[in-house]
């Protein structure tokens, strides 16, 4: 099963003139979305549900509605608490599926 799959993802690429990108997930209670970074900041929108989101050693609850800023270059990690939907909103104007993550999530050192 594919992240994709898993997370009934749905990928909302931009437009001409529209540069940003939205992916929107669904998550079960339980299900751990990893640690990751991104060399720049975004949004991330919690539409639905409960979550605990780890910023390097910082640990926040969130309910919907709630919107965050995740901060450039930190290692996050979201715990679904309660069944979720979630956005992350990410300037960007890749359109290619195949190529998306590689993108926005920054390589190790």
């Amino acid at each position: 099963m594919t992240l994709d799959d898993t997370l009934g993802v749905i990928h909302y690429f931009p437009t001409e003139g529209n540069p940003v990108y939205m992916r929107r997930m669904r998550a079960p209670a339980g299900y751990v979305i990893g640690s990751h970074r991104h060399n720049y900041e975004h949004y991330s929108v919690l539409c639905a549900g409960k979550v605990r989101v780890t910023y390097a050693n910082e640990v926040e609850e969130h309910e919907a509605p709630s919107v965050m800023i995740v901060p450039a270059g930190v290692e996050h990690r979201i715990e679904a608490l309660t069944d979720i939907v979630w956005l992350c909103v990410h300037g960007t104007t890749e359109t290619d599926r195949d190529s998306i993550d590689e993108v926005l999530i920054a390589k190790g050192e």
